[in-house]
């Protein structure tokens, strides 16, 4: 193999190594916002399953008001 067909293999593979990591590092955060997003549901779920008997007109603005700050 000649030197200048290795050295293109290399930059090829170089950059081919780039893409992947550029994609895994974009996988991992399109993950962490999908975990945080998944936390916030699960939050709501939770805080709704605590008055699931009892919700009644008065109390409707204070869960409203935690639901908003866990971002629902």
């Amino acid at each position: 193999m000649k030197k200048e067909d290795f050295i293109k293999m290399l930059k090829i593979i170089a950059e081919q190594h780039i893409c992947l990591v550029k994609s895994n590092s974009e996988l991992l955060q399109l993950n962490l916002n999908l975990m945080k997003e998944a936390d916030k549901y699960r939050k709501g779920f939770n805080l709704l399953l605590d008055y699931f008997d009892s919700i009644s007109d008065e109390e409707q603005p204070k869960v409203s008001k935690q639901l908003e700050r866990v971002g629902l």
